[in-house]
């Protein structure tokens, strides 16, 4: 005879089954579906025509003659097939009279300092990207769902890996290392290991001369073909920022901060997360700077404190861009505000927009929570970039919000 404990145990069993056949698993989908088809197959690269999702974002994984790479979203499957093509145009330059000359009159081993940064290229190389997953949950502690402001923001590095090490370097190495980014197009903190040690090796041989830095390159963005339409970082970065030593980045984006009202407390967790890189932080404010006329701007950098990876650093940027999209197009957001780990806007009628550059968000555990806490039943829109599941859709709908596409033919 069954107990009334078991009894109750099955009955807790049988309870637990059925809110978890609520949500759905993480697909897999087709390449083809999130990305151009122009882009899956290259001269010097393959892109595996299925894609594993973990619910928010896809796992693109590129085969090349260079190595093989795993990207975490469409923004870093376009900024490494960028890099792609600068590896092949390395390869190619290297082997020209004008370099060749260049390289003859350049020191092979400079100074101490330079082999010292050398032996680590890329600090945050790491076998498992974290996804964004991470963002769309309460990531503060004390916060207050569609806060006006938030509590202390989770540190960095707790319970993910370790962000990238600072290339402040008083000698001048990294500005020839800078330059070359500069030429081939590609970021000058990238985290993409095969070009970072090729850089770093030009910047080596390049210290104490002029001659090397760029010799022979300068196909830029328009010698990406159809790639350069879809890389989305590059051309929102001042050239001069882009080249700039990180610490004269800081005091740039500090000072940009301050006019728009942050004060410096607020701006401390974005401008000390190391995972913002220069080249992102920049990115991050320019978005800022774009939401003309909205408050609260100090919420968006302390949450950028609670970023715990590349891929969330980048998801922020993405996010803030599209909001500032919403902001343009449709209508003004006049205050900034947090949910979850997020900055959200409030438009003058109230209406809470969120701003979500995922590839395909399905209904689990996280994006149920992310719709439902949320304060008051006023109108709430997520604006999105990426696919919807049918099961998403009618969930968000359900707890009062509008989906707003925008369009997936870039990152």
């Amino acid at each position: 005879m069954k107990t009334l404990a078991h009894m109750f145990a099955m009955i807790m069993a049988a309870s637990v089954s059925l809110a978890q056949e609520t949500y759905e698993a993480p697909p897999t989908v087709r390449a083809s579906d999130l990305v151009p088809q122009a882009i899956l197959t290259g001269e010097d690269y393959t892109i595996d025509p299925d894609v594993a999702t973990d619910g928010f974002m896809g796992r693109f994984q590129i085969r090349s003659k260079f190595g093989d790479f795993e990207c975490i979203g469409r923004e870093m499957l376009a900024t490494r097939l960028a890099e792609l093509r600068a590896l092949k145009e390395l390869e190619q330059v290297s082997k020209t009279k004008v370099f060749l000359d260049a390289v003859k009159g350049a020191v092979e081993e400079p100074v101490q300092a330079a082999v010292k940064i050398i032996t680590r290229p890329v600090g945050s190389a790491r076998a498992v990207p974290r996804g964004v997953a991470h963002l769309f949950k309460d990531v503060v502690e004390g916060m207050v769902d569609t806060g006006r402001s938030v509590g202390n923001v989770t540190k960095i590095g707790d319970k993910g890996p370790k962000p990238p090490p600072s290339r402040e370097d008083p000698l001048g190495y990294n500005k020839i290392r800078d330059e070359w980014a500069k030429k081939l197009a590609v970021d000058p903190y990238t985290t993409n290991r095969v070009l970072a040690v090729k850089m770093n090796h030009l910047a080596t041989i390049g210290f104490g001369t002029d001659k090397v830095a760029g010799a022979g390159v300068g196909f830029g963005l328009g010698g990406l073909g159809v790639i350069g339409d879809y890389v989305s970082w590059l051309p929102d970065v001042d050239e001069h920022l882009l080249t700039a030593p990180s610490a004269d980045v800081d005091k740039e984006n500090a000072r940009r901060l301050e006019a728009l009202g942050v004060s410096k407390q607020d701006m401390k967790p974005l401008l000390k997360n190391d995972w913002f890189t220069p080249t992102l932080q920049i990115r991050f404010v320019n978005a800022l700077v774009r939401l003309k006329g909205a408050g609260g701007i100090g919420i968006a950098t302390q949450l950028a404190g609670g970023v715990q990876s590349e891929e969330e650093a980048r998801f922020l940027c993405a996010s803030l861009e599209m909001l500032q999209r919403y902001h343009a197009n449709n209508t003004p957001v006049l205050e900034l505000a947090a949910h979850a780990g997020m900055p959200v806007g409030l438009t003058g009628n109230g209406t809470l927009v969120a701003a979500a550059p995922i590839d395909v968000m399905t209904w689990n555990e996280t994006s149920a929570e992310f719709a439902t806490r949320r304060e008051g039943k006023g109108t709430a829109i997520l604006c999105t970039n990426g696919i919807l599941t049918q099961r998403a859709q009618e969930g968000f709908k359900k707890q009062g919000w509008q989906v707003i596409e925008f369009s997936r033919s870039s990152p």
